[in-house]
């Protein structure tokens, strides 16, 4: 793009501003533009491609500070902090807010009104916001809600972006009258795809508790709560989306006042609750442990009817005969434990999706589009899915569980709410987020991981030497282990998971013991004799320092796939060899080789991409929702 100015100088002398209505006419960016108008994030690379591409030094800085702001996380429960990097680590980490100059600022106040992407504009016009003050911030402020409302919520934008709406809500909140108007817009918005659109799934479902969870829609809590149980009632066979709105529905009668429709939306998923649990404890080999799971929920719900309505509904007896069921279920499963199985799910489009990000590039660009299929899991979101979870069925967490390995021996017994914390959480709340990671592993290794690993080792074949350069140019492998690491890396890319689980899980380890030096942390420990051990795996990452220098993510993931026991042990499964056939061509290593890959593959891209630009390269600032390794 050419600046459109004479001799490109302003009548001050300074260099002209291009003429911003071109930056975007590329063919590329308009394409990634349309392709992917309901994400953010996805723009991050087109954007970089086209900077790099960029002969006018002002169009290449706006275009490299768009990138990084598309690359950003959104962070809707903090809303002084709002936004957080792609990627950080002990050495760095990749893009913030707070890394704009007053030079940058100034360059994207002229960009922001030629964006042509609505999603990207108001992001660009709220991080304005946190680097401005008096009434340009304000003018931001109004600019990113109005981008929004101009867009609207859709099901297809509400879950590529849904934080994006929750930060929105809560900015049009902070400013009262100022931004009354914008707030009851959202609120509006909110209302029309829950009472006038078509049906989605669970997609209502989401639009009340949005509602609910920012306190709005009150004045139309009865259509609310009619609407969510005429949804209910429309899945007649799918007795569990039914039950997400009937309880709905009986919260929100509850917001109205309508005490009678109340109960009946809770007596409604009580019993369906009910029909389904004695369905399978009726059922030859039935799934027992399940059926007590769904009685304990109907014990849950009752205790929200007051016992006086509970004769009205038919369920005064409920209360002692759920107790005595839970109990019953509770001893007849002892003897027939057995693997529950859900419904199928499909994951199909995502497999589509995942193939599609890693075909038709060069290699380095290949892998890199394979390391960030998905980000490091959430300790933070996790955490508090499980805490909200535990809140709305509080009966499990009441008590401790006891693990049983593959061959029937007990490997875990864990607390209760309210026990010996894990890692600093509640047991109760770490047992639920192990569960949530587990199954989001088998998930992702299945539905994206392994479609995107057919089509990136289709058609690229690397050698080992391809992973020791690698690993050789990533600042996360100690220099002594360049060649281990490597070929860990190698055997998972020809399918060998099983001999990559065995290289790379002491590798981690070392990994993890190296950058703990690095820091200072002592990894030793001294017998009365004075002799040095090294500390193992389990008690490097019960270290203090372990988040501040991983981050909080990935110390979660490594804590949650390499120690314990109720999820995959791996540590423990490798050192010891108990790690079976199954479990070593499985998710879980298939998940472990991806996540080694993407801590090492992503340095190496910072280093050999950025040319000493990258913020990653940037002295690291402690933080605990860091998402890169050390």
């Amino acid at each position: 793009m050419q600046a459109n100015a004479k001799d490109n100088q302003s009548n001050n002398g300074e260099a002209a501003r291009p003429d911003w209505s071109l930056l975007f006419e590329s063919p590329a960016l308009r394409d990634a533009f349309e392709s992917e108008r309901d994400h953010v994030k996805l723009l991050t690379f087109p954007l970089r491609e086209a900077a790099e591409s960029e002969g006018d030094a002002q169009a290449k800085e706006a275009l490299e500070a768009l990138s990084a702001i598309a690359s950003l996380y959104v962070v809707p429960d903090d809303w002084n902090r709002g936004y957080g990097p792609m990627y950080q680590s002990a050495e760095g980490r990749t893009f913030v807010p707070t890394d704009l100059t007053d030079e940058s600022v100034s360059l994207l106040e002229d960009v922001v009104d030629h964006v042509p992407h609505d999603l990207l504009r108001a992001r660009l016009h709220d991080v304005l916001s946190m680097r401005v003050s008096d009434r340009r911030r304000i003018n931001h402020i109004h600019s990113h809600l109005d981008a929004l409302l101009r867009v609207g919520i859709a099901s297809d934008r509400w879950f590529g972006e849904r934080e994006t709406w929750h930060r929105a809500i809560e900015t049009a909140k902070r400013f009262g009258k100022s931004t009354r108007t914008e707030l009851a817009g959202l609120e509006s918005e909110l209302l029309r795809n829950l009472l006038d659109e078509p049906v989605e799934d669970y997609y209502q479902a989401q639009m009340a508790d949005a509602l609910a969870k920012h306190g709005l829609g009150r004045s139309r809590a009865g259509d609310i709560a009619r609407r969510l149980r005429e949804i209910g009632d429309s899945f007649v066979d799918e007795a569990d989306k039914a039950r997400i709105y009937y309880e709905g529905a009986g919260d929100w009668f509850g917001a109205d006042g309508d005490i009678d429709a109340r109960g009946a939306s809770y007596a409604a998923v009580i019993e369906s609750y009910i029909a389904e649990a004695e369905a399978l404890a009726g059922e030859k080999d039935g799934n027992l442990a399940r059926a007590g799971y769904l009685l304990e929920h109907a014990l849950r719900d009752l205790r929200k009817i007051p016992r006086a309505d509970r004769d009205k509904l038919g369920l005064s007896d409920s209360a002692s005969m759920l107790a005595r069921r839970i109990r019953e279920l509770g001893v007849a499963g002892l003897d027939g434990m057995n693997r529950y199985e859900s419904e199928p799910v499909d994951l199909s489009q995502a497999a589509q999706e995942a193939r599609k990000r890693v075909s038709g590039h060069e290699p380095d660009k290949a892998l890199l589009n394979f390391a960030l299929l998905e980000d490091f899991a959430s300790f933070h979101k996790d955490r508090a899915d499980a805490e909200e979870l535990l809140t709305k069925y509080p009966v499990s967490a009441l008590f401790s569980v006891t693990t049983f390995s593959q061959d029937g021996r007990v490997v875990k017994r864990s607390d209760g709410s309210g026990g010996e914390p894990v890692f600093g959480v509640d047991p109760a709340v770490w047992r639920q987020m192990i569960q949530t990671h587990v199954l989001r592993i088998q998930l992702v290794a299945a539905g994206r991981l392994w479609p995107a690993f057919e089509a990136l080792t289709n058609e690229h074949h690397l050698t080992v030497g391809d992973f020791i350069a690698v690993t050789a140019g990533s600042s996360t492998v100690p220099l002594d282990h360049v060649r281990q690491f490597a070929r860990g890396l190698y055997y998972g890319y020809t399918g060998d998971f099983s001999t990559a689980a065995q290289l790379l899980t002491p590798q981690i380890e070392h990994f993890v013991r190296h950058h703990l030096q690095n820091a200072g942390v002592v990894t030793t420990t001294r017998t009365e004799e004075g002799v040095e051990n090294e500390k193992g795996l389990s008690s490097l990452l019960e270290s203090a320092k372990v988040d501040e220098i991983f981050g909080a993510d990935l110390a979660y993931e490594l804590r949650v796939l390499y120690l314990d026991a109720t999820g995959p042990n791996l540590r423990n499964e490798v050192a010891h060899g108990l790690l079976t056939d199954g479990t070593a061509e499985g998710a879980e290593s298939l998940y472990t080789w991806w996540l080694a890959l993407r801590i090492v593959f992503l340095h190496f891209w910072n280093r050999s991409h950025d040319s000493g630009k990258t913020a990653a390269s940037k002295p690291a600032e402690p933080s605990d929702d860091a998402t890169g390794p050390a």
